[in-house]
């Protein structure tokens, strides 16, 4: 959020600049220059007893500019502390003036006299060099607001500066040095070009640099060297030179670099292998091939890359074989083949691989077989019917595999029963009818089992009786009546349950009561009456339960009145009353029941 630096003034300066706060028409007035014998006799005026005579002498001091500012500074270590005090405010005053000349000889004195051995005045001037700095600040951000730019602040210090499409200064960045200790500088649809980028050597504490869909070509790049913090590099969406990555050397802390939707000569990613420090690189939607792929052999200090929507089939991944640090790809919607995933196959190290939407079949499966330190898989909305999960049978490590909207059938759960590592696996909008769940009998770790909108029956649940260590189950919009719940006699643990938009009655409710650890059970759009909730009310851990859209009346609200452990109710559209959650709050205090 962008806030306005507030800081107060040094108190001396407060009070000094009362008294000459009035005078910008006397700077303003062209004057001779006074004779070193009137300046004189004005700093001798400083501490006169008389308001107007110092006012005077106030006036002619400031007026007479750079020349009097050798004077002050020697008289604002003399034995008067008033002089003292009015020369460092007029010092101050001078610090602030128009012409580059005055300030930085204002500035000078006051450095001089900050560290000479009077303390008092040596103590007022450093407070005048620290109000300076502030105020040059505060100049500096309104310039770049005039120009078009934006400062954000973090706890009143600077922190980001972002120079965007409005931005009217051109590669003319120098303002930027006026800001030191800014992190961030986000220069994304500005017209800087890489001449800008020379300004910004000097600039240490940068470490965020966002320079996407600008006209920066790459030679500017060079200028990165000396920014040994940077860690973080947006190129995305710009035009590239066929020599951009051969100027982006010397980063070594760098590790994440964006690269999407830029265009580039693929064929030169090999440079980056001189980032000592890349860990995350990003390649989304770009021409990156598998030819791109090889030439990143030598980046061995990666661990992530992003491919999503590349022409990359995969046989390129060959070449990155020993890179032992890279543990996760993700080729979402990429143009990944069966032919492909041979390369793919060689990665032993890879932990994570997201293949999403992509033409991947069971075929192409088989060829991962291999990589035993597999964690994370996504196959949805692929062709994935889960056969080719059978030759999966080393894969110890692998806890999550998603299978959202693929064409998954009960023979393909069958083929799954030797990835005993799953723990929670979403095979939501899918055909199973939950059958081939009978063969899990050895799938211990599973938690958490995400089944809406898939054609899981009765049957199916039935199937499912053996998984008792589950303890969130999602049925949503499944065709089950809830009979076959009838089965799971062990499922000690079950905590959540989602039976949204199912056909569950009120003989599925009373199976539903032997789930003695259930705490939250979504009822909501189902065929439960106000007979079956005396079923809910024995359920000892219930905490949340929601009844939206059924034919629930104050009849079967009234059931809950024993349930003792409830604390949210939810009744929307039903035909329960006002009167009926007023009943069941005053048998039920904790309880939060709402329409």
């Amino acid at each position: 959020m962008t806030r306005p630096l507030i800081l107060a003034a040094p108190i001396f300066l407060t009070l000094g600049l009362v008294a000459i706060c009035s005078l910008d028409a006397a700077e303003r007035q062209p004057a001779a220059a006074p004779t070193a014998e009137t300046m004189g006799r004005w700093i001798r005026e400083l501490d006169n007893e008389e308001y107007d005579v110092r006012q005077k002498a106030n006036e002619g001091l400031i007026a007479a500019g750079k020349a009097a500012i050798p004077a002050l500074a020697e008289s604002a270590g003399g034995e008067s502390l008033e002089v003292t005090f009015r020369a460092i405010s007029i010092l101050a005053r001078l610090s602030e003036a128009e012409d580059l000349p005055t300030e930085e000889a204002a500035i000078a004195a006051l450095k001089k006299v900050a560290g000479s051995s009077d303390r008092s005045a040596a103590s007022r001037a450093a407070d005048a060099l620290a109000w300076h700095k502030i105020w040059t600040q505060q100049r500096t951000v309104e310039k770049i607001k005039q120009l078009g730019g934006r400062v954000e602040f973090n706890s009143q210090r600077i922190h980001t500066v972002r120079l965007g499409g409005d931005w009217q200064g051109g590669d003319d960045l120098a303002i930027l040095s006026e800001l030191p200790g800014f992190q961030t500088l986000y220069l994304e649809q500005s017209p800087v070009s890489d001449a800008g980028l020379a300004h910004l050597k000097s600039m240490t504490t940068l470490n965020r640099l966002f320079f996407g869909y600008s006209k920066i070509r790459g030679p500017g790049l060079a200028h990165l060297k000396s920014l040994k913090n940077m860690n973080y590099l947006s190129l995305k969406g710009l035009d590239l030179q066929d020599d951009a990555f051969e100027h982006l050397t010397g980063p070594s802390k760098l590790m994440y670099l964006y690269l999407d939707e830029a265009t580039f000569d693929e064929t030169t990613l090999g440079h980056l292998g001189k980032l000592s420090g890349l860990r995350y690189l990003y390649l989304n939607r770009t021409k990156v091939t598998d030819v791109g792929i090889e030439q990143l052999k030598g980046v061995t200090s990666l661990m992530r890359l992003d491919l999503m929507e590349t022409p990359v089939t995969g046989t390129g991944f060959a070449a990155l074989k020993d890179l032992s640090s890279l543990t996760y790809i993700s080729l979402q919607r990429a143009t990944v083949t069966d032919e492909g995933m041979k390369g793919l196959g060689r990665m032993a190290r890879l932990s994570s691989l997201i293949l999403g939407e992509t033409d991947v079949t069971d075929a192409g499966l088989t060829h991962l077989a291999g990589l035993k330190n597999m964690r994370t898989v996504d196959l949805s909305g692929t062709n994935v019917t889960g056969t080719g999960f059978a030759t999966w049978k080393e894969m110890p490590n692998l806890a999550s595999v998603v299978l959202r909207s693929t064409a998954l059938n009960d023979e393909g759960l069958e083929a799954m029963a030797g990835l005993t590592g799953l723990q929670n696996p979403n095979l939501e909008n899918t055909p199973i009818t939950g059958t081939g769940f009978a063969g899990w009998t050895k799938m211990a770790k599973v938690r958490q089992l995400t089944l809406r909108s898939t054609k899981i029956n009765d049957a199916g649940l039935e199937a499912m009786a053996g998984l008792t260590q589950l303890q969130n189950v999602n049925l949503e919009n499944a065709p089950l009546t809830g009979s076959g719940f009838a089965q799971w006699t062990k499922m000690d643990g079950l905590t959540y349950l989602t039976l949204r938009s199912t056909k569950l009655n009120d003989a599925g409710l009373e199976a539903i009561s032997r789930f003695t650890a259930l705490q939250n059970l979504n009822l909501d759009n189902t065929q439960v009456t106000d007979a079956g909730l005396q079923h809910v009310a024995k359920l000892p851990t219930l905490r949340y339960l929601y009844l939206s859209n059924t034919d629930i009346t104050d009849a079967g609200l009234a059931h809950l009145q024993k349930a003792k452990s409830l604390r949210h109710v939810r009744v929307a559209d039903t035909q329960v009353t006002d009167e009926g959650i007023a009943e069941l709050k005053k048998a039920q205090p904790q309880c939060n029941a709402q329409k």
